[in-house]
């Protein structure tokens, strides 16, 4: 088993460790009070989902290469409808029609997002921020899991209590490996979310064209400095 090293990024940081003989998983966490997404993602990233439906089950803008799925204790939920006891909407996703539909984890219920490529950063937006709250993110290769429970999901800063007016849009960096699995557990009541969003590996035949971009600016550059010389 690898070793893995969190590295939060704020006003709190501190490290979780597991047994290792080889690389260092390092987990890189920064946390922004608010809805800084705006159902778009963060600029630079791809939007994987906005849990945009028409029947409360089936994602229709879910982004090529993902999966989302759901056990009985997991479900869609329209913001409009408001806090019913269990769940609460994130802040602002009570409001208007674009982005209303929100993820809702309740006691014992599971969701989980796979990446067919793998993640190298991930970013969503949570709302109702709490102690019983976990995520467990699988790394490709050999790489294994981490688990993040409670606070270590938003790294503490800014602090949460579970109070249903705090939304957080939580970025992750990951390396050496990449994520290729993020799944949302919640001990009680509801883990809500809402607008995941990343950059995931480039895929093989994205890596050839990048090379033979810099072979053909690097012959362009060869040639400039044979004219120049010749001349």
């Amino acid at each position: 088993m690898k070793t893995k090293l969190l590295v939060l990024a704020g006003a709190a940081a501190f490290s979780l460790f597991a047994t290792s003989a080889f690389a260092v998983e390092v987990i890189g966490i920064t946390a922004v009070a608010g809805n800084t997404m705006h159902h778009a993602g963060i600029p630079g990233e791809t939007l994987i989902t906005d849990f945009n439906t028409g029947d409360g089950t089936t994602i229709n803008d879910l982004a090529p290469g993902f999966t989302f799925t759901q056990n009985s204790g997991a479900y869609i939920r329209d913001g409009h409808l408001g806090a019913n006891g269990v769940t609460a909407p994130p802040p602002e996703d009570n409001l208007g029609p674009v982005g209303s539909w929100y993820e809702t984890v309740s006691g014992g219920g599971t969701a989980t997002l796979m990446s067919f490529a793998g993640l190298r950063q991930f970013s969503f937006y949570m709302g109702s921020p709490d102690t019983y709250n976990q995520m467990v993110l699988t790394f490709t290769g050999a790489g294994g899991s981490q688990t993040l429970n409670g606070t270590q999901i938003w790294g503490g800063a800014p602090p949460g209590d579970g109070n249903q007016s705090n939304g957080f849009t939580v970025t992750y960096t990951f390396a050496p490996d990449a994520v290729n699995q993020i799944q949302f557990n919640s001990g009680q009541n509801a883990f809500e979310f809402d607008t995941l969003a990343g950059i995931a590996v480039p895929e093989p035949a994205s890596w050839t064209l990048m090379i033979g971009g810099f072979g053909l600016a690097g012959g362009m550059l060869r040639a400039m400095r044979r004219k120049a010389a010749l001349a």
